[in-house]
């Protein structure tokens, strides 16, 4: 959803007023996860599935700021007792965007029931190898279809009042190689075919994006200028924040911080 302009300067100023009264130590603090890949470890070897707490990053208590609290998943809340949603790619292939708008809205419902604030079950990838494990988490294989469906479930999340995230930008697509692929494309398939899905789910006012692991253009996309930079941030005008993904997400950094990324998720150390 949307917020008109007035109130989005509002909540800038708002947020430029608390970032004044941080230290530096308090700024950098906002921009990692509290949740280890040893902690992650311990939880499975005592019988707990991946995210079944809201992973949390940031916050401030003293300024009252509050903590980012990450849920996944692409058929619904993994943290607690939650329902489990056909896969997205069936309900890529029902085309109703109103469906899609409410099982959002259930979504966000019992994210905040199970203490979370972040949803990272947006997946609008392009699935173009098929040996893809994770393509029935995506729409489908039209970028078309990408955008508005992956539109219609942020607009039903956000309208919940909790944070939709949308993954994994950009060129996301396949399985094995996917930490150290090089995606190359022109830019006529850049723009027509891998980004514009990601620009229609930006448009409908999706308030974080999550990077993805391999590299485009010789870049790793976590620190990627001109991804997270040029055309995320300056040319399409997005004003939320860029969080990596787990693990593996950021490789250096500085360079990563200078590209662009805002929030460094759970991490192997």
């Amino acid at each position: 959803m949307k917020v008109n302009k007035q109130y989005r300067l509002s909540y800038t100023s708002r947020a430029q007023e608390i970032v004044n009264q941080m230290t530096l130590e308090e700024k950098v603090y906002l921009m990692s996860g509290k949740v280890s890949m040893e902690q992650m470890v311990d939880d499975f070897s005592n019988g707990k599935h991946y995210n079944w707490m809201p992973y949390p990053a940031g916050g401030n208590e003293r300024l009252g700021v509050p903590e980012m609290k990450f849920v996944d998943g692409p058929r619904g809340v993994v943290s607690g007792n939650s329902t489990c949603f056909p896969v997205t790619v069936a309900r890529g292939a029902t085309f109703d965007k109103d469906l899609e708008r409410r099982i959002g809205q259930a979504i966000g419902k019992e994210i905040r029931a199970h203490g979370g604030n972040l949803f990272g079950g947006v997946c609008i990838n392009l699935p173009r190898n098929p040996g893809w494990g994770r393509s029935q988490e995506v729409y489908g294989e039209d970028s078309f279809l990408l955008g508005a469906m992956g539109s219609a479930l942020v607009e039903g999340v956000q309208g919940e009042n909790v944070i939709a995230c949308i993954k994994h930008y950009a060129f996301n697509s396949m399985e094995n190689a996917r930490f150290k692929v090089n995606v190359k494309a022109d830019k006529r398939t850049e723009r027509e075919v891998y980004l514009a899905h990601f620009k229609d789910c930006v448009d409908a006012g999706a308030a974080c994006v999550m990077s993805a692991y391999n590299l485009y253009q010789g870049v790793h996309c976590g620190h990627s200028d001109y991804l997270l930079n040029q055309v995320l941030k300056n040319e399409w005008d997005f004003d939320g924040f860029v969080i990596s993904d787990f693990i593996w997400g950021v490789k250096d950094t500085v360079e990563a911080a200078n590209g662009g990324m805002d929030i460094e998720m759970c991490q192997a150390c």
